[in-house]
């Protein structure tokens, strides 16, 4: 599979170099800035007493002057968790927050104005800070921002909330989360880690990266690379080296005893225990054999080649609909039955469809990794199509050539 896989892998990404990022739309203004516009309240500086100790009232109109040309731009003034809109304001005094919409770090933009926001960085070891997004179905729905830092004992805060935060009315803090809500959340990694698998909410991008164990990391390296030995090197089955590997991560305490349940994602387990037994129904009961006959006859004296490209395209329209795994679980028996029909190697028309499985380009639902990239990257359902399109005839055509040179 290795030379098969390489060269593959070569071609689509040379193509995604030279071509494909040429077809990925480059989006302006209120379209591509609404996905890392941070919007956050800031405690304005306090100017210094006078000589007769008294503190002057705060130039108002010289720190937002001060904070366009900072990168950013003021909203409104919270006071009282009641916004105050700029052209009603007459004094800004130290108690209010002013609420400030910028692509850059809330942090850099207030140290910059001599501002501040309400709590510090956290000094954790492991201190991060990510946009995440709420899920549907999460619990912190129709809850506070303030929430977060309530269930956490503070070490989670809001730094900053997305485009939708812009247009509220009151607080950051006592806004309602709401399902597709951003947030940019700061404090210690193991804790963020286990907040949101608990509040269902969708890691966008990280901009602090966690502390790395170099001794740690490598005994987790050398954990993976022993089951991996063990199967290849000594025929192990891989349920039981990467089950053995597993609880090794957990015995050592990679993984917090508590979010070892909550790590495994139950969902694809069900799914693909639902479909094994779909696809042994669709073999024994002889659609697998009548899909094979129907396309082996429509083949029928066809070049290895053109067969391996048959199996591939209808691998990848399936996987539009499907997992990629449950559809490699459904074109397997065809793959197999064409295969006798025609005379070929069924090792070859296996790849065919371990290649085409996992080359599901053109919608972004139809690779975990596909819908992982759609909102930081600012793209549209369509947009997938636009691009993959040509790097999954790449891969049809790249594939099914050295499918035919190895075994043809």
């Amino acid at each position: 599979m290795s030379p098969l896989g390489v060269t593959v892998a070569g071609a689509g990404l040379l193509y995604l170099c030279l071509i494909g990022w040429r077809l990925t739309p480059r989006r302006a203004g209120e379209e591509a800035a609404s996905g890392g516009r941070n919007v956050f309240e800031m405690v304005p500086p306090r100017p210094a007493p006078d000589e007769e100790g008294k503190t002057p009232e705060i130039d108002h109109e010289a720190l937002f002057a001060q904070i366009k040309a900072s990168g950013g731009h003021v909203l409104a003034v919270v006071r009282r968790h009641r916004r105050i809109k700029l052209d009603k304001l007459d004094r800004l005094s130290p108690t209010d927050r002013v609420l400030v919409v910028t692509t850059d770090d809330p942090w850099e933009l207030a140290n910059k104005v001599g501002g501040s926001l309400a709590f510090e960085r956290s000094n954790a070891a492991d201190a991060v800070t990510s946009r995440v997004a709420v899920a549907h179905g999460s619990p912190l729905i129709r809850r506070p921002y303030d929430t977060i830092a309530a269930e956490t004992d503070q070490e989670l805060r809001v730094v900053a909330a997305g485009p939708r935060a812009a247009g509220a009315e009151g607080s950051l803090g006592a806004m309602e989360i709401r399902a597709g809500d951003q947030l940019v959340l700061h404090g210690p990694a193991e804790k963020l880690e286990a907040f949101l698998r608990y509040g269902r909410l969708l890691e966008l991008d990280r901009k602090s990266a966690v502390v790395v164990q170099p001794k740690r990391a490598a005994l987790a390296l050398a954990i993976y690379a022993s089951a991996v030995i063990a199967a290849v090197a000594f025929g192990l089955p891989t349920a039981l080296t990467f089950a053995a590997a597993a609880a090794g991560l957990a015995a050592l305490r990679f993984l917090p005893s508590g979010e070892i349940y909550s790590s495994i994602d139950w969902p694809a387990i069900v799914l693909l225990a639902a479909m094994i037994p779909v696809g042994q129904s669709f073999q024994t009961s002889g659609a697998a054999a009548i899909v094979a006959d129907a396309m082996g006859a429509g083949l029928g004296g066809a070049p290895l080649f053109a067969a391996a490209a048959a199996v591939s395209v209808a691998t990848i329209v399936l996987s539009l609909f499907l997992n990629n795994v449950a559809t490699a679980v459904i074109m397997g028996p065809v793959a197999i039955g064409m295969s006798a029909q025609l005379g070929f190697p069924p090792d070859a028309m296996l790849l065919a469809v371990l290649i085409a499985a996992s080359a599901d380009f053109l919608t972004p639902i139809g690779h975990q990794n596909n819908l992982l990239v759609m909102a930081p990257g600012g793209y549209k359902f369509r947009d997938y199509a636009r691009v993959g399109a040509a790097l999954s005839i790449l891969v049809v055509l790249v594939s099914s050539g050295m499918i035919s040179m190895f075994y043809g």
